[in-house]
């Protein structure tokens, strides 16, 4: 035993080693032109203060955000280094948190760690989406939700909301999920509504109270920012990205397999018609993202409420979200990520799982912006060269021009995936729910 301790340690330090130079390797990586915002946005924050720079910079985001970037801004004035280079040091330090909480939360499981470790320095470092800044903190509150601690919970789960908005997406499930645990350590409903107002409701809104008095109208302005984008799909490969294109082939009684592979395009039609498939898209999603977001926040008050129902249904509910949602971008898969690797500590039978969605939410960044920022498309040697002509349908491979639609095709795929998904939650017997048995206790 004493010597299965001793490589137990081993493998912990080789994983953290591991760990250590994927990220160095990948931390001078520019990333997604979103780069210059955070770095305009932070000058601005250092130079005008913490309050007007927030209210100049005129964002979708929420007032922590910039006091992460004030931060790094002061760093890299402190260490007389480029902005640039203090912006990656606080990714680097909010990913270091967040690989923590996962190395604790899976009992030092280093090849869980290694695994969950990826997708995070791929999005963060790689990349530079600032997804990490509310990561630990969302994953402390998925931890204390794994051990029936609804207070610790909120608490975390406000900072992590207060970084970044998306977490209010699955904010109903928490709320109802907070109030039946206290319902049920009750002796009457008036206790446990009395409880629940004091630990999760006054806490809650004391929070933002306090951040409103110092930011004021701008907290509110930029939540309503944050889910007002116009675009239909903004770079989210889910249904809403080739929706027209469906519609379209739909209507006029071509074959979805001649779209896959000839990528066929919504062109030369009359104007008024023109007006109609650009407006159905949005109608669709309207009607589509409410339907599915209800029909799993109904289910879940059906079900009996155990903290890995509540994480199933949350990652359910966000999915909705990514898949049917109007002005959804690349990267807004990656809470349903961090659910999924909850739920996999949380039970390593959602292992198969978490590793689905995180391969997802990667493939959608992959696609647009490659492991550095660059878009796929851009890699390729044009010439075809290096391959015969004799060969003629190989030229693909060296070209990057696809036989088929890539986009189209993992779009449709995650659709698939979903409903797949949803119907499954939905319309499975209760005694074959996944949620029907709580995970056992952790160590």
């Amino acid at each position: 035993m004493h010597g299965y301790s001793r490589i137990k340690k081993l493998q912990s330090l080789l994983a953290l080693a591991l760990i250590t130079l994927l990220a160095v390797i990948v931390l001078p990586t520019t990333g997604t032109s979103d780069v210059f915002d955070w770095l305009d946005w932070g000058k601005n924050v250092y130079e005008n203060g913490l309050v007007n720079g927030y209210v100049i910079n005129h964002h979708e985001h929420p007032p922590f955000f910039s006091a992460i970037l004030y931060s790094a801004m002061a760093i890299s004035n402190a260490l007389a280094i480029y902005p640039f280079y203090g912006l990656k040091i606080t990714f680097l330090a909010f990913l270091l948190a967040s690989i923590a909480v996962i190395y604790f939360w899976s009992n030092r499981n280093s090849a869980t760690v290694v695994i969950f470790s990826i997708p995070l320095i791929y999005s963060c470092l790689s990349l530079s989406y600032m997804d990490i800044y509310f990561t630990p903190f969302f994953l402390l509150s998925m931890y204390f939700i794994s051990r029936e601690k609804p207070v610790p919970a909120t608490i975390f789960f406000m900072f992590a909301a207060l970084i970044k908005f998306p977490p209010l997406i699955i904010a109903p499930f928490l709320i109802t999920y907070s109030y039946c645990h206290f319902k049920k350590l009750s002796a009457s409903q008036l206790g446990a509504i009395k409880k629940f107002l004091i630990h999760i409701i006054l806490p809650s809104t004391l929070l933002i109270f306090i951040t409103y008095l110092i930011f004021g109208n701008e907290l509110f302005l930029s939540l309503l920012r944050s889910f007002s984008h116009n675009c239909i799909s903004c770079n989210a490969l889910n249904f809403n990205r080739y929706s027209q294109l469906i519609i379209y082939n739909f209507l006029t009684d071509q074959s979805m397999v001649s779209a896959l592979l000839n990528k066929t395009l919504l062109v030369e039609i009359q104007p008024i018609t023109q007006n109609f498939f650009n407006e159905m898209p949005y109608t669709i999603a309207y009607i589509l993202f409410p339907f599915f977001y209800i029909s799993v926040f109904i289910k879940f008050l059906l079900q009996p409420k155990s903290p890995q129902a509540l994480l199933m249904f949350c990652l359910l509910a966000h999915l909705s979200y990514f898949t049917f949602s109007k002005g959804v971008h690349e990267n807004h898969m990656y809470l349903s990520m961090l659910l999924a690797i909850s739920l996999s500590l949380m039970d390593e039978k959602n292992f198969i799982l978490a590793l689905n969605i995180c391969l997802i939410s990667s493939i959608n960044m992959f696609v647009y912006y490659g492991v550095n920022g660059m878009p796929l498309n851009l890699w390729w040697v044009n010439d075809g060269s290096m391959y015969s002509s004799d060969a003629p349908s190989l030229n693909w491979l060296a070209t990057g021009q696809y036989p088929f639609d890539k986009e189209l095709s993992l779009s449709l795929f995650q659709t698939a995936y979903f409903l797949a998904f949803w119907s499954g939650m939905m319309f499975l017997p209760k005694s074959s729910n996944p949620t029907s048995t709580q995970s056992a206790p952790l160590a």
